[in-house]
């Protein structure tokens, strides 16, 4: 590696807990990111074998994505329905509604994806969505009865090849038949398109274990349920960035067993599935506290990455000189904190931010080039010591490529060819940038923050927000009243229920700002959970969780998955 500069490209994965307590799939982000993404991020690693990534999994879409390939195993041998909606209705398992409402929700179930990137490139599926949109989507637009079956099963068909990814479609030959055949899809050929679904699902944790045993790939983690840490450890931790927002009136009983429990509960689902332990952790939005870090340690984590506001604002209390911080040298490599062994991590916020919502709207071309530039010019500074230094880029491996086009199949291609061949950079994991850096600078303080602006108000802070903390705490207070009364088996039910409901996912999108349909329908789901909590407690849910905790509106960048971290 000599004196180059390292690039560590750190991509999260992550979808939170979509299945109802029913058994039934709520949403279908899971399995179609499976698809157009997840199998896209390795199809990139494997075309480009001197490539170098981290790749970072959260156990709820680990425990989504095997469940799904379960059941998509049974519908392909058995006829069982999937319990998603979409599968169920393309594969002809589940008849299609024959009611307007039920016919409208069709429709309006495949107008989720963007359309100047994943709509248009398609004419039959542009043509399909132009003529019902012309049509309107109210229930008592009597039109709608027109929509026989043979259209709805064209436009599901026309769904799903849209959200197939550029590698998928270029190596299936049944996904190349549909699109040329175009209409009058068959239940025959909607349950070929079915088939490669199930098996690149089936796929992925082979794809991904053997880029890591290679050594192409570090695998990283996040704890189980997504949990916002430092929240759960104190409410308070939110303080340390924004003292003036105001937060509920009771801290999280039990949060440092909870959070124990979810590492505990994360690393058991990784070593089953890839057979080793990771070294390091992506925290749930890269939420780190002083007491989290010290819980990692404890585990024998080796490195921790976060955002680059959270490592300003602690080197700054940690007393670092001025003119050093305003330079960012110490950003680009691993830092100790106090006498731990752990390492930590701070992504560049800008070239993150560069990839997640600007090169979207550039040629792949001058996006790469211009990453590429901003990243020899950091080399330069460095002289002879570049070698020692890794700049780190950290975003989700998911959500942005649905706004660029061809799914960043371009962009990524490029920066791939680009990073592993360059004479002056050189692609690292982030343990290997660890090993790379002989002395690192050292933090005395942690200041509490996320990737998000450095702070915790994303998750906290308003009155929906607060809110929906106040119905988990007294969720778990009624947990622990009744706690020492049940069995192991009950406990471990229990216990896992409760993980659901400490996701971050449900506070990110109680926001004004964020859709309407989106907060709906993640509203929906925190208080389907906590009310499952409350049954297998035996007890009624309390009558407030039959109201939404916010009502969104708004119209976020990205359909509100993603945030600038400035």
């Amino acid at each position: 590696m000599g004196n180059r500069l390292g690039v560590a490209l750190l991509w999260h994965l992550h979808q939170p807990y979509y299945k109802e307590p029913d058994g039934r799939y709520r949403l279908p982000w899971v399995y179609l990111h499976a698809i157009k993404d997840y199998g896209e991020m390795a199809a990139h690693l494997e075309a480009h074998p001197a490539a170098k990534a981290t790749v970072n999994w959260t156990p709820t879409l680990l425990t989504q994505l095997s469940d799904y390939a379960v059941r998509l195993a049974r519908l392909l041998d058995h006829g069982e329905p999937v319990g998603d909606r979409l599968l169920d209705w393309l594969s002809g398992a589940v008849p299609l509604p024959e009611d307007l409402e039920g016919r409208r929700q069709v429709v309006q179930a495949c107008r989720r994806a963007n359309p100047p990137t994943m709509v248009h490139p398609h004419p039959h599926f542009h043509h399909l969505l132009a003529w019902v949109e012309e049509v309107g989507f109210g229930c008592c637009c009597e039109r709608l009865r027109y929509l026989n079956d043979q259209f709805l099963y064209d436009l599901l068909t026309w769904y799903h090849l849209a959200w197939c990814g550029v590698s998928l479609r270029q190596k299936e030959p049944t996904l190349h038949r549909l699109a040329a055949q175009a209409v009058a899809f068959s239940e025959e050929d909607r349950r070929a398109l079915v088939r490669v679904i199930a098996e690149t699902i089936a796929t992925l944790p082979e794809r991904y274990r053997r880029l890591a045993e290679r050594g192409q790939i570090e695998l990283s983690l996040t704890p189980y349920g997504h949990p916002i840490a430092p929240l759960l450890l104190d409410f308070a931790a939110a303080h340390e960035s924004r003292p003036q927002d105001p937060l509920p009136e009771k801290k999280y009983p039990g949060g440092a067993e909870r959070l124990r429990w979810h590492l505990n509960a994360g690393f058991a689902l990784f070593e089953e599935l890839f057979g080793f332990r990771p070294n390091g952790l992506w925290p749930a939005e890269g939420a780190i506290c002083e007491r989290s870090l010290a819980l990692f340690a404890e585990y024998g984590v080796k490195w921790c990455a976060s955002g680059e506001k959270v490592w300003f604002a602690s080197a700054q209390a940690s007393g670092w000189d001025t003119d050093y911080l305003a330079s960012k040298h110490g950003l680009f490599a691993p830092i100790a904190w106090r006498d731990r062994p752990l390492r930590l991590f701070f992504r560049d916020d800008g070239l993150s931010d560069m990839i997640g919502f600007t090169y979207q709207h550039w040629r792949a071309e001058d996006a790469v080039e211009h990453l590429v530039a901003a990243l020899e010019r950091i080399a330069a500074s460095y002289g002879p010591e570049a070698g020692e230094h890794t700049v780190l880029i950290a975003l989700d491996g998911e959500n942005a490529w649905e706004y660029y086009p061809n799914n960043g199949w371009d962009f990524l291609t490029l920066l791939y060819e680009r990073l592993s061949h360059h004479p002056k950079l050189v692609m690292r994991t982030v343990s290997e940038a660890v090993a790379a850096r002989h002395e690192p600078n050292r933090l005395e303080r942690v200041r509490a923050g996320s990737w998000v602006q450095g702070n915790l108000a994303t998750w906290i802070g308003s009155d929906a927000k607060n809110r929906a903390w106040a119905a988990l705490v007294a969720l778990k207070e009624a947990i622990d009243a009744r706690w020492s009364t049940w069995d192991e088996a009950r406990r471990a039910v229990v216990a896992q229920q409760l993980a659901y409901c400490e996701a971050s996912d449900w506070f990110w999108w109680f926001a004004d700002h964020n859709p309407l349909e989106a907060v709906t329908e993640f509203d929906f789901l925190f208080r389907a959970h906590l009310a499952e909590a409350y049954r297998l407690l035996g007890s009624a849910p309390p009558e407030a969780l039959a109201q939404p905790f916010a009502t969104g509106g708004g119209a976020a960048e990205l359909g509100g998955t993603m945030q600038r971290a400035q």
